[in-house]
């Protein structure tokens, strides 16, 4: 049997988060998932405060529905957070978090549309906001489907999907990090742990 490689994200594909150009493989998504925001309705900033000095700002009245918020350090004014939200401007669609130090951002999750369960997270290098790990929920939010890993250049070398529990492994796929070809697909039996066979894909 021969499973094809994701050709992009579950759900990531939706406008809802922005992309702007087909997605050919895992590895080649991170810089098309960004936190999608209106920027008529953007809200820079709620009970922004830095140097002891507090404000509320917003870009527009009441009447406009929340579609970005971003969160700051009280202290030193950095950017700890962005919050994107769905159309009804209170669904949480994505959440990016950011190292206070570097300023890169450090994390995103995105949620299903109730703005509750997980769909994904994705987690960065703090120095270079280069992609490290990937993982997809199965629609609980909680068990994982499918865990794909980079290397320190940001290239894909790893995808593990895993059965309903989220623990036991289904299949992994390794891959070039050179070439970003699949090398081979290990089957596992039942238990997850058991390989079955092993299949050169080159």
């Amino acid at each position: 049997m021969r499973v094809n490689k994701i050709s992009f994200p579950r759900g990531i594909q939706s406008q809802n988060f922005g992309v702007t150009a087909k997605v050919n493989s895992l590895q080649n998504f991170s810089e098309n998932n960004k936190c999608n925001f209106n920027a008529v309705n953007y809200i820079p900033s709620i009970l922004f405060q830095a140097s002891g000095i507090a404000t509320d700002e917003k870009s527009q009245t009441d009447e406009i529905k929340n579609s970005y918020i971003e969160k700051f350090d009280p202290v030193t004014g950095n950017l700890l957070k962005g919050i994107s939200y769905r159309d009804d401007g209170k669904t949480v669609e994505c959440v990016e978090d950011y190292d206070p130090v570097s300023l890169n951002k450090i994390k995103e999750t995105g949620y299903f549309d109730d703005g509750k369960t997980v769909s994904y997270t994705y987690d960065y290098d703090p120095e270079n906001e280069d992609l490290l790990k990937a993982t997809y929920y199965y629609d609980d939010g909680k068990n994982m489907e499918i865990l794909a890993e980079y290397n320190r250049d940001g290239n894909l070398i790893k995808e593990t999907y895993f059965k309903k529990d989220g623990k036991t492994v289904d299949y992994i796929i390794d891959f070039s990090p050179a070439t970003h070809e699949e090398l081979c697909i290990t089957y596992y039996k039942l238990d997850g742990v058991t390989v079955d066979r092993v299949e050169e894909t080159l």
